[in-house]
């Protein structure tokens, strides 16, 4: 356990102890990189006006009332129109945040500052050059930088994209059974490496992008792109409450606490027993019983079980790579192929998260005592401790209660949300790779943050943020002031 109230405890006191070899001799499977060494270049960005005078490389800010229009309306579908029931999810819009490589010509942003100048959003996913967002009434749009369209996997999903800066563009087609239609209101997306996810009303998922290895669920393996969001057929009156984007494998998790996975599974990373990849959505991890959550890193894998009673321990399972012990055991360096528990000592899991090559636990043992273990790869500093072991405890201020992460599946930066006991205050701390401000702390230097480091989110003290990393840029959504929305569910 890892209380926050007792610092001074060491990190094997929750996990199992191993060998020493914290970094693997063996290479890393290559994973997307962050931006050419020529960088910083533009990203993602909306803003072709130059930055303010009085704040060199900010962020310029824009009428918060000022929305990208609304979708174009096109013909709807003549068929494979959803009839699962509406998810009912909570559906709040929020105040977005944005920091690190997000600016033209090379700029950063150095600490958060408001997306879209305070336009109001309920959600938002950052994915290497490109970000994705949901307005206040449901229209998904895509901003990204494209470095030469032959490269492009549209991972946007708006269609053609132009060489540079693609600002705003409305995702407002979809296609469904193989006919483009107009797009429903979304709720949910998600950034992955050169695939996107998007969840509407109804709890459908689409997707878009490269589909290598048939990550896109959609039944096919051509190698192929998808340049619109394709809708993927899910088990029947189901619909879906997440979806978690790894390299090349996708995962789903239903209301009904099951996980389907498609993609590549060569290293066991959706957990089916084998090493052969599957192109439709595949029912994993069945023997764990209800999950609650799920996330991907690069090629790997964590659930979280779900309560069964009360008195009962939640428990954390990790499939796939294990290279560099990021599944919190010791296996020399091989892939896990089933999903298998990660030893707590008897621990409770609140929380998991997984970033490019790393995981966090938030575990507690009741009585309001609660810690966070990492693992897995450190090169950027981003297991944010002392590392025994290819383990750490993260060491937070004593004071700091923490709840939750963000990170994502190409990221080498983590961060950790917490209530301030003293006080009562929100908090986020952040650390990992920082060369493009990824960390958010008013300065790239150092480049590497070892230990946690506070964010300043324009002095805001009380807050519910969801965060999303990237290898080149952070953003994170505040819903503490929630303005109520109501996308309508859709029968198109």
């Amino acid at each position: 356990m890892y209380p926050t109230q007792d610092p001074t405890l060491s990190p094997t006191n929750t996990l199992p102890t191993r060998s020493p070899d914290i970094e693997p001799t063996r290479p890393p499977t290559p994973l997307p990189t962050r931006p050419p060494t020529r960088l910083p270049t533009p990203r993602p960005t909306r803003r072709p006006t130059p930055p303010p005078t009085d704040r060199p490389g900010r962020t310029p800010t824009r009428n918060p009332t000022t929305r990208p229009s609304a979708p174009p309306t096109t013909n709807k579908p003549t068929n494979g129109a959803p009839t699962q029931k509406p998810s009912r999810m909570p559906v709040v819009a929020g105040v977005g945040f944005e920091w690190g490589a997000i600016g033209p010509l090379g700029q950063t942003q150095p600490e958060p500052a408001k997306f879209q100048g305070g336009l109001p959003i309920i959600d938002i996913a950052a994915g290497p050059r490109y970000t994705l967002f949901v307005d206040d009434e449901g229209n998904a749009f895509a901003s990204g930088y494209v470095e030469a369209p032959a490269e492009y996997r549209g991972q946007f999903g708006v269609g053609d994209v132009t060489q540079g800066s693609n600002n705003d563009r409305p995702v407002s087609i979809v296609v469904r059974n193989g006919v483009p239609g107009k797009a429903p209101p979304f709720q949910r997306v998600q950034a992955g490496s050169d695939h996107s996810a998007f969840i509407d009303v109804n709890g459908q998922v689409y997707t878009t992008g490269s589909n290598n290895d048939g990550k896109l669920c959609l039944g096919d393996n051509d190698g192929g792109m998808k340049e619109y969001p394709h809708l993927v057929t899910l088990p029947s009156n189901r619909v879906a409450v997440s979806v978690s984007l790894g390299l090349e494998f996708t995962l789903i998790l239903l209301d009904n606490g099951e996980v389907y996975g498609c993609g590549s599974n060569r290293l066991g990373q959706i957990g089916l027993g084998d090493t052969v990849f599957v192109s439709k959505p595949t029912l994993t991890g069945k023997s764990l019983g209800k999950i609650k959550d799920i996330s991907a890193g690069a090629e790997f894998s964590l659930f979280l079980t779900e309560d069964v009673a009360l008195t009962e321990v939640r428990r954390a399972y990790s499939t796939g790579s294990n290279l560099y012990q990021q599944q919190c055991r010791d296996t020399g360096g091989n892939p896990v192929k089933t999903p298998t528990e990660i030893n707590n000592q008897g621990l409770s899991v609140l929380g998991i998260q997984a970033s490019r090559s790393s995981s966090y636990l938030l575990l507690t043992a009741g009585s309001g005592l609660r810690g966070i273990a990492s693992c897995g790869r450190n090169n950027e500093g981003q297991l944010c401790g002392s590392v025994v072991d290819a383990k750490a405890q993260v060491k937070l201020d004593p004071s700091i209660l923490p709840t939750g992460f963000g990170s994502g599946p190409t990221a080498q930066t983590v961060f950790f949300i917490g209530v301030n006991a003293t006080d009562g205050s929100d908090v986020v701390y952040g650390c990992g790779q920082n060369d493009l401000d990824q960390v958010g702390i008013g300065s790239n230097q150092p480049a590497r943050i070892d230990t946690p480091k506070k964010l300043d989110f324009l002095g805001i003290k009380r807050f519910r943020m969801k965060i999303s990393a990237s290898t080149t840029h952070t953003v994170a959504i505040d819903t503490s002031s929630p303005t109520p929305t109501t996308p309508s569910p859709t029968s198109e």
